[in-house]
């Protein structure tokens, strides 16, 4: 045995353990612990208070620590002064991970801190993902909380839709309606979006005792209480419902069915107004209704989970961006959605380095960025399977989609450069006469042969004639644990047109996700 790791044991068993020789007593959370100053003084926390003559505890024999976070317990805190001692080796458990994380903050130990997230990031699953949601919500830990929320972010904006539907009607409300109604969340369209939004709450309200028997109500008979029309939220303080901020940095949403137990017979008529105003106030600004078919929009009137204002306000809005396209000349780029007052989050530059990139940045800024947007942008998803078969120089071809006269497709290319091999990933504006395919006009034809794959192609309305548009989009580029953000600033698109980017970085990844390689990709575009 080495002289220091027998020095260390001794510290840690009769220092720590017995407290022989102590100089100074640390009470924490009803418990007294035997220390000694020229051991804690390496821990940067006690140095602070121990070497620092401004700090009354300075010359005191016993100090008392006073923890506002309810997260730190005596074990944790056990942990932390025997880790002073030199006993590194610690169990993190399920029971303590966040209590450890806590007092790592506190007491500034880093690696407590890492391990800790790594452990509750290794270990996410849907018994625990909401529990470990509320906790990044209520309480800061830096980076490490961070770290821990942006990887719930993006599993429930990555599988929201499709493994983890049961899951999203137990979310807080106010994290239902930011990762539904983000640009990030991926789903096939906007449609679908709003299904999958409809069909969430209608089961949080049924399996809520208080709600299974409330009903969404008519226009009509919810006018003088309930009804928010989506466009003059902002404009007057009493049109936006409680537990909203009319402050775009900061809105916060509160679930009146989380808290219902607590409700009187009294109180229930006023509680079953707020929550259908809740309720009425996601669907309206969640879902971009302006770029549903009438078909559809005429179904969800129907189905009455929407106010008929919201309704008529997108066939509104779509009639002013057709007239703006319709009416342009071929030469003119612009149509004026955009103007550089605008505060929509438009993005000013082009991504230069692929690099994961927080989703919960994305999440946590303004719940909804558009919803005064007269032309917010256009949003669809797509799915590209079996990756392993895409040979050197040839392209995977999504679907199509109709946006403003326009039709729209992402493909993907492997091409290899210096013997390394590349995945490139492009958005295209194509003609509607073309096939759904065309080379990239980067590329030499010898370079790549195309292999085209059944397209789902929406009947457009009308037809953008200009010859070139200007047009911003972002890719949210999703593999089974990471998402990487693509994003363009405005810029020209020609007819079958691509801009996009390559990276060995794309290729690795994608490569590495298993033997049916598969790659999922929210795309965002619009005019300006």
């Amino acid at each position: 045995m080495s002289h220091l790791k027998k020095l260390t044991q001794a510290l840690y068993a009769r220092g720590f353990l017995d407290g022989m020789f102590s100089d100074i007593t640390v009470e924490a959370l009803g418990h007294k612990f035997k220390l000694h100053r020229i051991v804690l003084v390496s821990n940067s926390y006690f140095a602070g208070m121990l070497s620092n003559n401004f700090w009354i505890e300075q010359s005191q024999s016993s100090i008392s620590i006073q923890f506002d976070d309810p997260n730190i317990t005596v074990e944790a805190l056990t942990v932390v002064f025997s880790r002073i001692y030199g006993q590194t080796k610690m169990s993190i458990t399920a029971e303590n991970a966040k209590s450890l994380l806590a007092a790592g903050i506190f007491f500034d130990d880093l690696d407590i801190c890492q391990q800790s997230m790594q452990f509750i990031i290794s270990t996410l699953d849907e018994s625990n993902i909401i529990e470990y949601l509320i906790f990044c919500d209520d309480f800061s830990y830096g980076t490490y909380s961070d770290s821990v929320l942006n990887t719930i972010v993006t599993q429930l904006c990555h599988r929201g839709y499709t493994e983890f539907s049961q899951l999203m009607e137990k979310l807080p409300l106010h994290w239902l309606a930011r990762i539904v109604g983000s640009d990030c969340f991926m789903c096939p369209d906007e449609f679908s979006r709003y299904e999958f939004l409809r069909d969430v709450l209608c089961r949080r309200s049924a399996n809520d005792t208080e709600w299974s028997k409330v009903q969404l109500r008519s226009d009509t008979a919810c006018s003088n209480h309930t009804l928010v029309e989506s466009n003059a939220l902002t404009d007057l303080d009493a049109n936006v419902p409680k537990g909203f901020s009319d402050d775009d940095s900061d809105d916060i949403l509160c679930d009146a069915s989380m808290d219902s137990s607590k409700s009187t017979t009294k109180d229930k008529g006023e509680a079953c107004n707020e929550h259908n105003r809740d309720h009425l106030y996601v669907f309206a600004n969640a879902i971009r209704f302006c770029h549903l078919s009438f078909t559809e929009l005429k179904a969800i009137k129907k189905e009455r989970h929407v106010q008929n204002t919201v309704l008529e306000r997108a066939i509104w809005n779509q009639l002013e961006l057709e007239d703006k396209i319709v009416g342009s000349s071929a030469e003119d780029l612009e149509i004026g959605s955009v103007t550089l007052a605008d505060k929509e989050p438009i993005p000013h530059d082009d991504t230069d380095r692929i690099d994961g990139q927080f989703l919960v940045n994305v999440i946590k800024g303004p719940m909804f960025p558009y919803k005064n947007s007269t032309s917010p942008p256009f949003r669809f998803g797509i799915k590209f399977s079996n990756l392993q078969h895409l040979a050197t120089g040839s392209k995977l071809v999504s679907k199509r989609a109709y946006y403003a006269g326009s039709y729209w497709q992402v493909y993907l290319q492997q091409i290899s450069k210096n013997g390394l091999p590349k995945l490139g990933i492009y958005l295209q504006r194509i003609s509607p006469n073309s096939e759904g395919w065309v080379q990239d006009e980067s590329k030499d034809e010898s370079e790549s042969s195309i292999k085209p794959i059944a397209s789902a192609v929406q009947s457009g309305r009308y037809e953008d004639k200009r010859i070139q548009v200007r047009t911003w989009f972002q890719l949210y580029c999703f593999f089974p644990n990471k998402c990487y953000t693509l994003e363009s600033k405005p810029d020209i698109f020609k007819t079958n047109q691509s801009w996009g980017w390559r990276s060995h970085k794309l290729y690795r990844d994608a490569m590495d996700s298993g033997q049916k390689a598969s790659f999922e990709c929210a795309v965002v575009l619009c005019h300006v």
